[in-house]
């Protein structure tokens, strides 16, 4: 299955689309933008998809007081960059989800 496309209508959604719907937390279902079928997530994929993205946490620390050293600039600094990163980061492993009709 093609990865961020609607199973109805094959639409593929644009990486601005998906990262609009991936932030509404409203609810796991969410309307075609194209032919209004009512989608969700796969959440065995999903769930996988969740452990790869939120992998990088377990070196949160060690990253950032690397970055910190590296760059020469504060911890916390550190951290806030490695956040950035970690914020592209998911957003590019999240790209592979796929969609199901409800």
């Amino acid at each position: 299955m093609k990865t961020r496309t609607c199973p109805n209508c094959n639409h593929r959604y644009s990486f601005a689309e998906y990262a609009k719907v991936l932030l509404t937390f409203r609810d796991s279902q969410f309307k075609c933008n194209n032919c209004d079928a009512l989608l969700s997530f796969q959440l065995g994929r999903r769930s996988l998809v969740a452990i790869i993205a939120f992998l990088p946490l377990i070196m949160a620390r060690f990253a950032s007081i690397f970055i910190g050293e590296t760059l020469q600039i504060s911890i916390w600094a550190g951290y806030a960059i490695f956040f950035l990163i970690f914020l592209v980061w998911i957003l590019s492993i999240y790209s592979f989800d796929t969609f199901k009709l409800s």
